[in-house]
């Protein structure tokens, strides 16, 4: 009865997560109406007004903190997004709460005039390492999501390759204290390109979404 009440508990809370990440697409929807079909960036569709684009699709629901104001840097790294939900049911009053969860999802945008092999495998390295110092693996915890964003003017196929294999993933007492996924998303100004990995379909949607947009 235990082990089926905690799978009810988790339903709900993986649904009302969902359902903040559809209200947060449905806003970069309807602040971007897609034009055309061509997914290439004019010349004067330039990275830095790419990148308000994408900027202004998190500023509803996330607290964007500048690179400038973190602890340590990394090359290209423009912010870090942070989104928290918690979910709580409580009897009577809050003063006598039955369960408790929190999610969280981190996501370090970069900016970079061309992603190689080795600016990628830097940047992801340093969202693992800064990420994961911001995880508290405790009761209540459940998923936080590390996600690294790239926007370049052109990319290394070797460096695409590894951005959408990566797989990195962690438990923490066997998910009793929560778990961690990584997301990688990527735009190439240049082609047109977009790209993930396996849990970062929501991501290249979106970047590819803001492609399509025309600059005014």
């Amino acid at each position: 009865m235990r082990k089926s009440g905690v799978i009810i508990a988790c339903k709900k809370i993986t649904s009302k997560f969902s359902a903040y990440a559809g209200k947060f697409k449905a806003y970069a929807k309807e602040e971007y109406m897609v034009q055309g079909e061509s997914t290439a960036v004019s010349e004067k569709d330039s990275r830095d007004l790419y990148l308000e684009r994408v900027l202004a699709s998190y500023r509803r629901y996330y607290n964007i903190i500048p690179a400038a104001e973190l602890l340590s840097g990394a090359d290209g790294l423009l912010c870090r997004c942070d989104f928290d939900v918690r979910s709580a049911q409580y009897i009577l009053s809050k003063k006598h709460e039955l369960w408790s969860a929190d999610s969280h999802e981190y996501c370090y945008i970069f900016s970079l005039p061309s992603l190689t092999e080795e600016a990628y495998r830097e940047a992801e390295h340093y969202v693992y390492e800064e990420g994961m110092k911001l995880i508290h693996p405790a009761k209540g915890q459940m998923c936080t999501t590390l996600t690294l964003l790239i926007v370049s003017d052109s990319a290394e196929p070797e460096a695409v390759r590894l951005l959408k294999k990566c797989r990195l993933h962690k438990n923490f007492r066997f998910t009793l204290d929560g778990w961690m996924d990584f997301h990688t998303g990527l735009a190439v100004l240049g082609s047109g390109q977009t790209a993930c990995n396996f849990g970062g379909h929501d991501n290249e949607k979106l970047l590819r979404q803001l492609l399509k947009t025309r600059a005014t």
